[in-house]
């Protein structure tokens, strides 16, 4: 514009006009002005008038101007609330009526709508323009219903109803908050610390400090800026980074001998500890120290009773629990123990004593030592420590002296001056802890182990002197019951052993070799040598009991030595279909008789021994009395208690070294002594084998189960046993112990009714006349010896035809000496009386063997007499 208007002046001044007086260029100007400006006629319009300050909402009374054109005259009208009249000019451009003339400010201080006009002769009027002023000078409402939420350990967040304003809107008022750390302080100075976006009901304070109460005021705010009296204060803490331990205190609480140097501690880092003896402690706001009690530091030195308090914290954690310790400073110690008695036995004291009453006595401490008495609780070895009133101090050593203290202490190990006493433990007698048999034992074996031997085994409970001699040992057998006992001399080897001390076990292998069988024996060891290693002797003999059983021989089988066959009268051909399968049927069935010739010993040649090769036995030669090859000199007869001693005197033969330089000789049983006859001859013993044998009874090792007055006998000239009188006198045969001897009796039960036994014999289960697999079903039937022989030459049974009637030692092999006489497992329902065998009674052709199943006894019945014997058939082997 301006670098038109310089264009202007310079035309201007180049123009004649401009020198001679032509129509004025400013004339020109203007109207060409006008002209551009208003658009036509050349005249501008008149500035619409302007209101200053500008229509608004105002919380204040204004002191409105309004410009317009200069030189204008501008016309107004106001009016409130309601929109006025418009304003207009006249023709001289004035106000007219109804409008007023605007001269200076208007003051506005209520709501008022203003419109106004300009007006100038020779102008066209403005437009009219109108201006709404509202004056706003009232609050909003106060904030209500603040509610703080603590959110973590460094934010809280406030939340509250909005505000009510009688101009602005809920969505336009705005909020300012106070924080603060101290209550009080945004109620009497509000600081703004925040302003919330319009209507905004929220604030959410961070970056706090955890555990730490913070204070909040809100005041609402509307769009003029008129501010609402601050709200009610609230109030909330954060949270806090955890809680802090309870400080313990080391040593722990309790009763102490001595001065004590407590230290107290809590496993949280960063606390600070405070600690008292009297009001309960107490930290600062900062957390830094203590409000009540002492910070701990260092130990604290308790050297009275006392009761120590302490609680730990930490700026930003919750304060630990108070915890208490009591301490007891105890230096008296408890009174001594009373009445302590040392009392000595075997390898042991026992001690005794009565307690102090002291109410904190903790124990009693017994020291032990050698040579003088403990000083104090700790001179010498601990043996005891406790409660008690008694103790025991063993695995001492007998004969020293132990001196012994006892020391009463309390809780705190203040110890007593001590109480003493001393004892020499002593070694008593020995006893006995066991036997073998043992006492009152029955069903004992007549020997035991290999070779078989008769033992007595004695284990006391000490070690025993080894070097005492002699030991004896003195025996009797029961001869008549109830007590009646017969002296039966013998003799017994010591052996000493270890069980579970050094040689507290004594060994006695009897002289007899062999117990006697079936008999109640009743020993006794005197005591005068039976001393302990400290040379203490028992208290009294020892003397006990046991009773016998027999031995379960089995001895291969030899032929009996019958050669013809009979019938009731005379002999007659074998293989008589009549009078069938006779013993003499079967030859060397089912072994030879086979005996060596009396041989001399090799060292002492006039001692003769004879072998019988097919049982293993080996025999003297002689009966006892004679001797030689030929055996003279006098039958030695005497009792069964002396027929047992008198085979046992073979042993200590030639010095010592025993007769025939063997040292087992012995009686022999029943069993063995029926290997013996030969039943094909009178007199029964092979007299090239064992010569000038007498033709009478003799007497076994075996007794009779059914009486202890009476024992068994063999008659060696008939061949058959009997069972009698202990007392009366008899011949004596002895053998020597052979390990085949001892071969138990075995049976094998083939599921058919049938048995098989060690020397390979199948007998019939059951008697002849019954059957079923425990033998019930039928009767037991007796026979003739014709018709027996005839019964089980026609047996037709288990698959087999050559059932025949068994042998006179075949019967006894099977049988036992006791009763029944039979082993009923595997021959159920056997007759307690006779069996027929297939021998005839040489003696007299008219009579048969036969065994008694009541109890072993060998007879000879006549073939036709009655009662008849029951019959069992056999096979083989």
């Amino acid at each position: 514009m301006k670098k038109r208007f310089l264009l202007f002046l310079l035309a201007a001044a180049l123009s004649p006009c401009f020198i001679t007086g032509c129509r004025s260029w400013t004339d020109d100007w203007k109207r060409a002005k006008e002209t551009k400006e208003n658009g036509s006629g050349g005249v501008a319009t008149l500035q619409a008038p302007i209101f200053t300050p500008p229509a608004s909402t105002y919380n204040s009374d204004q002191s409105v101007t309004i410009t317009s054109t200069v030189g204008a005259t501008i016309c107004y009208t106001t009016a409130p609330l309601t929109p006025p009249a418009d304003p207009s000019c006249d023709t001289n451009a004035l106000c007219n009526v109804g409008s007023q003339t605007y001269s200076a400010p208007l003051t506005i201080s209520t709501d008022t709508n203003i419109k106004a006009i300009a007006c100038k002769v020779g102008s066209p009027v403005s437009t009219i323009s109108s201006a709404n002023y509202v004056i706003d000078k009232v609050a909003p409402s106060v904030p209500s219903a603040l509610t703080p939420t603590v959110l973590s350990t460094s934010s809280i967040q406030v939340n509250w109803s909005a505000s009510t304003d009688n101009v602005s809107s809920s969505s336009q008022i705005t909020y300012e908050i106070c924080q603060s750390l101290t209550p009080g302080v945004c109620t009497s100075t509000f600081t703004v610390l925040y302003t919330t976006a319009p209507g905004g009901t929220t604030y959410t304070a961070t970056g706090l400090s955890s555990l730490t109460t913070y204070y909040f005021v809100v005041r609402a705010k509307d769009q003029v800026g008129n501010t609402s009296a601050p709200s009610a204060e609230i109030n909330a803490t954060t949270n806090s980074e955890g809680t802090v331990d309870t400080p313990t205190f080391t040593p722990v609480a309790g009763t102490y001998g001595t001065s004590q140097s407590v230290s107290i501690s809590t496993t949280t880092s960063g606390t600070t500890i405070c600690y008292s003896t009297g009001a309960p402690p107490a930290c600062n706001p900062a957390k830094t120290g203590c409000t009540t009690g002492t910070k701990f530091t260092s130990n604290v030195n308790v050297a009275v009773d006392t009761t120590l308090q302490a609680m730990a914290c930490r700026a930003g954690w919750v304060d630990s629990s108070s915890n208490s310790a009591a301490y007891v400073i105890d230096t008296t110690p408890p009174g001594n123990v009373t009445s302590f008695i040392a009392t000595a036995g075997d390898t042991q004291v026992v001690l005794t004593w009565v307690k102090p009453g002291d109410a904190d006595l903790a124990g009693i401490k017994v020291v032990r030592k050698t040579g003088s008495a403990p000083v104090n609780e700790s001179d010498g070895t601990e043996v005891y420590n406790g409660m008690g009133t008694t103790y025991t101090d063993t695995s001492l050593i007998n004969g020293t002296t132990y001196y012994y203290a006892a020391f009463a202490y309390d809780t705190v190990a203040n110890y007593a001056s001590g109480a003493q006493a001393s004892a020499t433990p002593v070694e008593p007698a020995p006893t006995v802890l066991a036997t073998t048999p043992a006492n009152g034992a029955m069903n004992v074996l007549p020997c035991s182990g290999t070779p078989c031997i008769a033992k007595i085994v004695v284990q006391f409970d000490r070690s025993m002197d080894t070097g005492l001699s002699p030991i004896t040992l003195t025996a009797e057998i029961l001869s008549a019951a109830p007590s009646t006992y017969t002296s039966v001399p013998v003799d017994a080897k010591p052996v000493w052993s270890t069980t579970t001390k050094t040689n507290d076990t004594l060994t006695l292998e009897v002289s007899w070799v062999w117990f006697p069988e079936n008999v109640k024996i009743q020993w006794k060891l005197d005591k005068a040598n039976l001393k302990n290693i400290f040379g203490v002797a028992l208290v009294s003999d020892i003397q006990q009991t046991f009773t016998t059983t027999s031995l379960n021989q089995h001895f291969p089988l030899a032929d009996t030595g019958q050669t013809l066959c009979y019938n009731v009268t005379a002999s007659q051909s074998c293989g008589n279909g009549t009078w069938p399968r006779q013993d003499a049927d079967y030859t060397n069935i089912p072994n030879p008789r086979n005996f060596t010739s009396p041989i001399p010993d090799g060292t002492y040649n006039t001692d003769y021994t004879t072998t019988d090769n097919t049982t293993g036995l080996v025999w003297k030669t002689c009966v006892e009395g004679r001797s030689g090859a030929t055996c003279t000199g006098t039958v030695f007869t005497g009792t069964w208690e002396s027929a047992i001693n008198q085979c046992a005197a073979l042993n200590v033969a030639n010095s010592g070294a025993g007769y025939a330089s063997r040292k087992d000789w012995r009686l022999a049983t029943i069993r063995e002594l029926e290997t013996l006859p030969n039943w094909g001859q009178n007199p029964s013993i092979d007299s090239a084998s064992f010569p000038a044998t007498s033709n009478d009874y003799y007497w076994t090792l075996s007794g009779d189960v059914s009486g202890p007055g009476q024992a068994w006998l063999l008659h060696l000239g008939l061949g058959f046993s009997v069972i009698y009188f202990k007392s009366v006198s008899y011949p004596i045969r002895c053998v020597s112990s052979s390990t085949s001897s001892i071969a138990p009796k075995s049976f094998t039960d083939n599921g058919d009714e049938t048995i098989t036994d060690a020397n390979g014999l199948m007998w019939q289960k059951c008697s002849v006349g019954l059957s079923g697999a425990s033998c019930g079903t039928g009767t037991a039937q007796t026979k003739t010896w014709q018709q027996a022989l005839t019964a089980c030459n026609s047996l037709n049974f288990a698959g087999q035809t050559d059932w025949r009637l068994p042998s006179i030692a075949e019967l006894l092999s099977l049988a036992s000496k006791t009763n029944p006489a039979v082993n009923s497992t595997y021959f159920p329902a056997t007759v307690t009386d006779i069996y027929w065998s297939s021998s005839t009674y040489l003696t007299s052709v008219g009579a048969g063997w036969a065994v008694s199943f009541a109890n072993g006894v060998s007879s000879y019945p006549g073939k036709t007499s009655t009662p008849y014997p029951n019959v069992r058939c056999v096979r083989g082997p």
